[in-house]
Formats: structure tokens, sequence, C-alpha cells
């Protein structure tokens, strides 16, 4: 309690705003999968929400407004491929970074994913430490294509 706080019983405003925390979207229809993605994400200082099909997944996108998604293929609804080619077609959405992890390992796939611009592509099963270690690497790199945006505007 700073000397301002002893004497008027008001606490001083902090200096900085607070450190808002990353948001995460994760679509997976697996329940363990998206649970053990939460556990990880949320020790690791993320927030985290999840969706169990594309659809869903879709509302959650536009009233949240993630900094990343997770994003399996094989989904109920709409697939993981439906929701990356939403994500890349609409202008509010189309930088966002999309890490796509999925049981899916064929090249066909792995290519695709590329061509239609995922930000990475990881098989299952996974090293929860890895994925951590390039959601904090993607996030890095959208700070910095919005500085130099910024900085061109």
């Amino acid at each position: 309690m700073g000397w301002h706080a002893y004497i008027t019983g008001v606490e001083d405003a902090p200096s900085h705003p607070p450190i808002r925390k990353p948001l995460i979207l994760v679509v997976d229809d697996d329940y363990a999968v998206e649970e053990l993605l939460r556990m990880c994400l949320e020790h690791e200082g993320f927030k985290v929400i999840t969706a169990r099909d594309g659809l869903e997944a879709l509302m959650l996108l536009r009233r949240h407004k993630p900094d990343v998604v997770i994003l399996d293929i094989y989904m109920p609804v709409l697939d993981g491929w439906g929701v990356l080619e939403v994500i890349r077609s609409d202008e509010n959405l189309r930088h966002l970074p999309v890490i796509l992890l999925t049981v899916e390992r064929s090249p066909h796939s792995i290519i695709r994913g590329w061509d239609e611009g995922i930000d990475c592509f990881i098989s299952k099963p996974f090293d929860p430490a890895d994925l951590i270690a390039i959601i904090k690497r993607t996030l890095e790199l959208k700070h910095y294509k919005e500085d130099v945006q910024g900085v061109e505007e």
C-alpha cells in the first residue's frame, strides 16, 4: 500500500494497463484433446475458448476475435477445411493465425493446408511443449506484422 492509499484509503491506480492474455480458440470434436489443450494452454497463461465443430467455431470467431486458432480437420457439421476457407475469405479474419492440429498426415493434406494459408501443420499425436512454442512464435509474428502494418498506415 502506497502513502496515498494509506492516507486516503484509496489504492493508487496502476501506472500501466494490465496485459491482456492472448485468446486461443481450440476447435476439435475430441473432448480429450480439447481438455488437454485447455489445461496446457491455460497453464502457460493463455485464455482458451473451445468449439466442437466448424459452425460453432465460426460463431465464436466473430464473437470473441481470438489471437490464434488451433483447428482440427475432421469434425461434424463443418470440417476444418470449411472453417479455413471462411477465415481466409473474410476481410476481418483473413490475417488470423491458424494452426492445423490433426491426425491427417497425407502429403496432399499438408500441401493443401499450406496452399490455403495455414501458419503451421501439426500431426497428432503431438508434444504439448512443441505446440506451445509454436503458438508463442506465431503470436510474435502476428504482433510484428501488426506493428509493420501500423507503421505503413
